[in-house]
């Protein structure tokens, strides 16, 4: 190891250490951060009107926005590349074994550290461009032509690291497909339990951690971009970045359904239909007595696309397998031609519904600004959208949602200009990981994702079988999430 490398690892190790002193970020804060000059606009959050105003930010504070959003992604980076590390470490005191001539599996080892190193390398070389940034000049401004500047090279350097990492799930994908389904097998009975305990690759959590953090990475890296990207522009509408207001969640749910028909097209060579109905309101009329109301909250929209298309996807291809089973009703041609098979139908529901808020187990929640347990007592707003498909159902729910758990190695192939986010640019759903990062990105800000199987009847005159994907999108801007 050279001079300057473990002087690299050293700075990675200490900001390491620094990641449980990092803020949780919540919606309002992300709409609150000032990239540049602006004068502050009364947002429309959750379908009610902001009233505090955020004075125009100063020279120095820019400056002081930017250097700290470059500082905690360095952080967060050094955070993920401590977690390879663990993840490296942990299957050490087993390479020995695998490398016997009983077992065999040396080869495997070598394969797991080498793609592991290669992610560690890639967090090395981001940790080192964003070292570059803020010990250079390129964070000290003071005036508006430098600033303009400034904030052009930060959101080329932000551009960068999503582009490096655009593709970095799935070789973790496999790296815990290649441990799990190869390695874990070829070792005596007796070794195999506490592999299972020992190796941190295969403990749900850990990964859980690895991945949050890393769309937390991405999620303020495209903010930064966004805000850039739309002050360039002068696209004085949209002043919330990588967050959407008042956007049509009609027309992210077409976006989403479109993508996902030309994808199940593509490789299925037929695409069930999408038939979106709006649903009354739940629990309480809204303040103008109006039911059917639905009103859209401040979204990631890239994330909820994502959500949307893995989902709708999912749902079109247990109905085209339903139908291969010959499950279905037939349709006759016209002039009585022979009868084929359609595909049923995917039914989305979208409404508005109050309860208590959503609780997550294993410290996946985050939780509101002040004392988290009032939370007992209060209802939130959700907005609801349920994807109904009338297919094959699904085996294990927990499964479902288990990351790298696919019996299907064939990738699916999204078309490069529908690329939904950085963090997922391939949707990775054959290889088990859609559905885990669809929850995960949903669930940062206080929502959920859940699968349930649908008993076979008939609801609003469509014949319910299958299963029901149900997206709640938290409506409260003030939810944090966790790091």
């Amino acid at each position: 190891m050279s001079a300057h490398h473990g002087i690299l690892r050293a700075s990675l190790l200490s900001d390491a250490n620094k990641f449980a002193s990092l803020r949780r970020w919540s919606i309002r804060q992300l709409l609150d951060f000032k990239l540049c000059h602006e004068n502050s606009a009364n947002h429309n959050i959750g379908g009610t009107a902001s009233t505090a105003t955020t004075p125009t930010p100063t020279s120095a504070t820019v400056t002081a926005n930017t250097k700290s959003l470059l500082q905690e992604v360095q952080i967060r980076l050094a955070s993920q590349h401590s977690k390879l590390l663990s993840f490296s470490s942990s299957l050490d005191p087993y390479a020995r074994i695998f490398k016997s001539e009983e077992v065999g599996g040396g080869g495997g080892v070598d394969i797991v550290h080498k793609n592991l190193s290669n992610l560690q390398i890639l967090h090395e070389n981001t940790y080192a461009l964003l070292q570059s940034v803020t010990r250079g000049d390129a964070t000290t401004a003071s005036n508006t032509l430098t600033i303009t500047l400034q904030q052009r090279y930060i959101s080329n350097t932000f551009d960068e690291i999503m582009s490096r990492h655009g593709n970095s799930v799935e070789p973790l994908a496999d790296i815990v497909l290649h441990v799990r389904d190869t390695m874990l097998p070829t070792l005596p009975s007796i070794l195999r339990q506490p592999f299972l305990h020992d190796v941190k690759l295969l403990h749900e959590h850990e990964i859980e951690q690895y991945l949050h953090s890393r769309l937390m990475i991405q999620l303020l890296c495209e903010h930064y971009v966004s805000l850039h990207n739309n002050k360039k522009k002068k696209k004085k509408k949209s002043i919330g970045g990588a967050i959407t207001l008042d956007g049509d969640i009609f027309d992210l749910i077409d976006d989403a359904a479109t993508e996902a028909r030309h994808v199940c097209d593509a490789n299925l060579g037929v695409a069930p239909e999408v038939i979106i109905r709006k649903m009354e309101i739940e629990g309480a009329e809204d303040c103008t007595g109006v039911r059917d109301r639905i009103v859209s909250p401040p979204i990631i929209r890239s994330w909820l696309h994502h959500a949307l298309v893995e989902v709708i996807k999912n749902a079109m291809t247990s109905n085209v397998q339903m139908m291969h089973r010959g499950m279905v009703l037939t349709s006759t041609t016209a002039g009585g031609a022979e009868p084929f098979m359609l595909p049923p139908s995917v039914h989305v529901r979208v409404r508005m519904e109050e309860r208590s808020p959503i609780a997550v187990s294993d410290g996946d929640a985050g939780s509101c600004d002040g004392d988290s347990n009032s939370m007992m007592n209060t209802t939130n707003r959700y907005l609801v959208i349920q994807i109904i498909d009338q297919g094959i159902g699904v085996r294990d729910i927990d499964e479902a949602f288990g990351f790298a758990r696919s019996s299907s190695r064939k990738r699916w192939d999204r078309l490069k200009e529908q690329q939904s986010y950085a963090a997922v640019r391939q949707p990775l759903g054959s290889l088990g990981v859609g559905l885990t990062l669809s929850r995960m990105m949903l669930r940062a800000f206080g929502g959920d994702l859940t699968l349930s199987n649908n008993h076979r009847g008939m609801t609003d005159g469509v014949l319910v079988s299958g299963c029901t994907a149900t997206l709640m999108i938290n409506c409260d801007d003030s939810y944090l999430a966790k790091n």
